[in-house]
């Protein structure tokens, strides 16, 4: 039997295909250091479990986020048998860019004639927001590819994968968590909308058993946490209390404007408007969109995690990062292909596909001027960087300055060894410019004002410059100090 799976594995042109293309990803940035949050949700937390195993699952509160540490305890396995080192960190992601891949993939071939199914694999994976988030150490791209597997296991009534997914979710992140609730919440919708009111009771109690493993688990580990910390999420001395701050009515105003960027932001926009204008197409009959089976379900679901993610975010001062969004853009892009598929006009199907994915691959273009703050782990628009880093730590080196004498922002704060798994302690210090003699200031560091991006440009001397396809780094010197040697 096992040979058979095997041999069935090898024989299925999707298995092997998104087998090929995880590889390639995961190839692609095998030198590439922890980026953003992935510093701590991916490497500080791992390394801990890697050399103190026996924590597990608790973390020192300076880097526990209140998340189940599952990915953190993943990555330590694989250091654990194959070294601590970049290449095995990217390689630890091929199974899961495998499934997240080979759910689109058979999506597509469920929901879309074979002859159509590009439309949805295209508009899907060109999100800027997952392909940025394949690229990294991410624990949300284990979340997405969980994610389609709960949406495939919905509709193709296949309750196991959808109860192993959520299952799964309850092991990644709060998020998680509330991705399989939003997904019962989907569920439930669908059902009842089927049903005569007097069913509900006995539907919501039917369905909840595939959800109940994943929910059990979840409350279990908050309560262990909270019994041996005190604290869920978050606690007032972590470094990310504030993201969690309560915002009044006008921080509130100010997050729906902030919330309806992230919706159009990176080429989305064009994702929407090829959406409605699909829809428009069809205004007279626009029930068939609630009447077709298949596509109400893809509506409950974005509907759902829009309603379970989105009042969390809004009600506080942080926590609209693009990638949060994830669970809404995949939702969003499967729809989006499914309403376009159904226009019986083959050039307006071409027009509008085409639409949402040149405006999407564009969007990974998308740079913002320096003074506004722009998710840099949100769009491929980061990948510069990597080597503008890797260059610029060439150029201090040869200068022989030393890292701790340079101030700079995150997310290159703190020990190199946090980044590249180098074992070097030494890094630099958070940026005081009343105090640094070197700062290192790039466009993918959003914590510099504009004021301090001034004082840098009017008094400070630029010691050496680099830019790569819009991202910039630059180390400055005090204009009273004695300069470096010159290049």
């Amino acid at each position: 039997m096992k040979a058979g799976i095997r041999s069935d594995f090898w024989q299925d042109p999707i298995s092997t295909g998104s087998l090929a293309l995880a590889i390639l990803v995961a190839g692609a940035c095998y030198n590439h250091v922890f980026f953003w949050d992935t510093i701590q949700l991916s490497s500080k937390q791992a390394s801990y479990f890697y050399y103190f195993p026996s924590a597990f699952p608790l973390l020192p509160d300076q880097i526990d986020s209140g998340h189940p540490p599952g990915f953190g305890g993943y990555l330590a396995v694989w250091w654990a048998f194959l070294g601590r080192s970049l290449w095995v960190s990217h390689l630890a992601m091929v199974p899961w860019l495998w499934l997240l891949l080979y759910q689109v993939f058979r999506l597509a071939q469920q929901l879309l004639p074979k002859s159509n199914s590009w439309l949805l694999v295209a508009i899907v994976l060109a999100d800027p927001t997952l392909l940025a988030q394949m690229v990294l150490i991410s624990p949300d791209t284990v979340v997405a590819g969980l994610f389609l597997l709960a949406i495939r296991g919905l509709l193709s009534n296949n309750n196991s994968y959808l109860a192993a997914a959520v299952l799964a979710l309850s092991f990644v992140s709060l998020r998680g968590m509330m991705v399989g609730f939003a997904l019962y919440l989907a569920d439930l919708a669908y059902q009842c909308s089927r049903r005569s009111v007097a069913h509900w009771p006995k539907v919501a109690f039917e369905r909840i058993t595939y959800y109940l493993p994943g929910g059990l688990v979840g409350l279990a580990f908050l309560a262990f946490h909270y019994q041996a910390k005190g604290w869920i999420g978050f606690h007032p001395d972590s470094p990310w209390a504030p993201s969690f701050t309560r915002v009044g009515f006008g921080g509130f105003l100010k997050n729906i404007l902030l919330y309806s960027w992230r919706m159009l932001d990176f080429g989305r926009v064009f994702v929407w408007l090829a959406l409605l204008v699909a829809l428009w197409r069809y205004r007279v009959t626009w029930l068939r969109w609630w009447q077709d089976d298949t596509s109400r379900r893809l509506l409950c679901i974005l509907a759902a995690v829009i309603l379970v993610l989105s009042p969390t975010m809004l009600g506080r001062a942080g926590l609209l990062n693009h990638r949060y969004f994830l669970p809404i853009f995949i939702s969003l892009g499967l729809w989006t292909a499914y309403v376009i598929n159904s226009l019986q006009i083959r050039t307006e199907r071409l027009v509008l596909g085409w639409l949402a994915i040149a405006g999407l691959l564009l969007g990974n273009l998308w740079i913002y001027p320096d003074r506004v703050a722009q998710g840099w782990d949100s769009s491929l628009a980061h990948w510069p960087y990597y080597q503008v880093r890797q260059e610029m730590h060439q150029a201090i080196a040869e200068r022989g300055i030393p890292l701790a004498q340079i101030g700079t922002a995150f997310p290159e704060i703190g020990p190199l060894d946090d980044r590249d798994l180098s074992g070097r302690p030494e890094g630099m210090s958070r940026k005081d410019l009343s105090k640094n003699r070197f700062v290192f200031y790039s466009n993918v560091m959003n914590d510099f004002t504009d004021e301090e991006i001034d004082l840098l440009r009017s008094d400070w001397t630029p010691v050496y410059t680099l830019k790569k396809a819009g991202i910039k780094g630059i180390l400055y010197q005090r204009t009273r100090h004695e300069k470096t040697k010159p290049e």
